[in-house]
């Protein structure tokens, strides 16, 4: 949709009943007129057109009371525009139809307000890193803010910034500044994807490492750094880590799921298999990923290659497909069955 522009309709919603044999015709002309001609005996055209041309009479009057606000993040915005000249008022934001008023500001908006009205980006001594903006506008208002009064927070926002329009030279020199200024998990995570996407995998592991000493109660970067592990093929230094988490996040599907993949790579393969069978619900697994399909596969040919004392090879691998199915509770293909 380009800038500064407007498009309307009008919708209704009801029940359709027409000739079952007409709408489901093989001509498809025949089957879109059969449709047509009931929807024009049901509310005309002409009527939803004088619906909408009415609609202008209010559609842009204040609300006599508001009810609910939405997020803060479009009074924000607002505010920005007006505070750089941007915008001459509210009204040439938004009509007064759509009020972006400071009620509907809250705690997610407060560092980024603070921002805009002193200049400086305000320094927390909470772990947690706050909301992110990539927006170009706010990162050159945060430039400015690192010149004045650097802190290790700005100095993480920035770095998502760069990267964001991807400078990742300038993202890496961002969250280096800000490890230099305070060591906190997000940088080290950051630094370590860099790490992985320039295939430097110790120096991922390091970061990782790292990060998840000083935030083990986050499932989602644990996980991160499992992976980061055991894409370093350092299953090992993984299994080795895993006693430091929380056993709420090590009883996690995604960690156990880490678990089995990593004692599979060092050839444990009964204690994999306690896992596969124990494997408790992967929440936030989505349909046609292969994770769990893999991890099935991999297992039973090892077990296979054990028992019959015969090396891994294309025939045992399709032995093993055919000998041990995947179950359905594991099977988030959507592929051909024959696939991993």
């Amino acid at each position: 949709m380009p800038g500064n522009t407007e498009w309307e309709w009008l919708e209704a919603y009801g029940l359709l009943e027409a000739n079952a044999d007409e709408v489901h015709s093989p001509d498809w002309k025949r089957a879109i007129g059969a449709v047509e001609l009931s929807l024009q005996q049901l509310i005309p055209r002409s009527k939803l057109e004088a619906e909408l041309v009415q609609s202008k009479s209010f559609a842009n009057k204040p609300p006599a009371e508001m009810i609910q606000h939405g997020s803060g993040w479009g009074t924000l915005e607002c505010m920005r525009r007006e505070k750089i000249g941007e915008s001459t008022g509210k009204s040439t934001f938004a009509s007064a139809g759509l009020p972006f008023d400071e009620g509907s500001l809250d705690d997610a908006q407060s560092a980024w307000l603070e921002l805009l009205k002193t200049g400086k980006f305000p320094e927390s001594n909470s772990p947690q890193a706050g909301n992110f903006m990539v927006q170009l506008e706010w990162k050159a208002l945060l430039e400015k803010a690192v010149e004045s009064s650097p802190n290790w927070l700005a100095y993480l926002h920035l770095g998502l910034m760069r990267h964001y329009i991807g400078d990742p030279l300038g993202a890496k020199q961002a969250w280096s500044q800000s490890l230099a200024l305070k060591r906190n998990p997000w940088a080290l995570r950051n630094l370590g994807l860099l790490a992985l996407a320039a295939d430097q995998m110790d120096t991922a592991v390091e970061h990782y490492l790292e990060a998840v000493h000083l935030a083990p109660d986050l499932p989602a970067l644990a996980v991160e750094c499992g992976r980061s592990f055991i894409e370093a093929n350092r299953p090992q230094k993984w299994i080795e880590l895993l006693p430091s988490f929380p056993d709420s996040a090590r009883a996690q599907g995604r960690m156990r799921l880490l678990e089995a993949r990593a004692r599979l790579a060092l050839g444990q393969i009964d204690q994999a298999g306690e896992i596969i069978e124990t494997l408790p619900v992967i929440e936030d697994i989505r349909e046609g990923e292969l994770s769990l399909s893999q991890l099935w596969l991999e297992y039973n040919v090892q077990r296979l290659s054990r028992q019959e004392n015969r090396p891994i090879t294309p025939e045992l691998v399709s032995q093993a497909r055919q000998q041990f199915p995947l179950p359905a509770s594991l099977d988030f293909r959507m592929t051909d069955v024959n696939s991993s």
